[in-house]
């Protein structure tokens, strides 16, 4: 039987990606984008080409998420597409959109250049466990400041409640999703 409490590691690697799929902003001194700005035509196209190819060969697409709801997804995830933006938010508007298929199976890899960039970014110095609705410190990776310590809960980031950046960031987490789909 599984467990009503969700434990998740949220791995300081993959916090950045998914705070940008979650919708909160990502400065571009944090992510610095190597190829400047990707036209509207050109993520409209290559969004587009993502949909078909799951519409085509995905044989879960529909299996925790109805074709209707899927539909409003895309359509909703492509209207973002009408602007300018970095191969970062594009890639925060993919992980998103596929995140709501609630396949812990299906996700994008960013390109090299994305990784680096990824890489390179700064990193919130904390790790964190996912407990229920609070976020608890696993390890303070701060080499000066060891105030924090492991064990203590973290309440608020930058005057966001951990509620509420677990609302942005879980629902686009598609490990999460599949979880949260099967194990409620």
């Amino acid at each position: 039987m599984m467990k009503k409490h969700l434990l998740l590691s949220l791995l300081i690697g993959l916090l950045i990606p998914m705070i940008g799929a979650a919708g909160l902003k990502i400065s571009r001194t944090q992510v610095p984008s190597a190829t400047g700005t990707l036209q509207p035509a050109e993520t409209q196209a290559d969004f587009d080409l993502m949909r078909k190819a799951l519409e085509e060969a995905h044989s879960g697409l529909y299996r925790y998420t109805t074709k209707a709801e899927m539909d409003r997804t895309f359509d909703a995830q492509r209207a973002k597409l009408s602007r300018p933006m970095t191969k970062a938010e594009f890639h925060a508007v993919a992980t998103e959109t596929l995140a709501k298929i609630r396949c812990g199976h299906t996700g994008i890899a960013p390109d090299e250049e994305l990784r680096t960039a990824y890489a390179n970014a700064r990193l919130f110095p904390l790790r964190l466990l996912v407990e229920g609705r609070r976020l608890m410190v696993l390890f303070n990776d701060t080499p000066d400041d060891q105030t924090i310590r492991p064990g203590m809960e973290v309440v608020e980031i930058n005057r966001r409640k951990a509620g509420d950046i677990l609302d942005h960031i879980l629902p686009n987490d598609s490990a999460y999703c599949c979880f949260d789909s099967v194990g409620r």
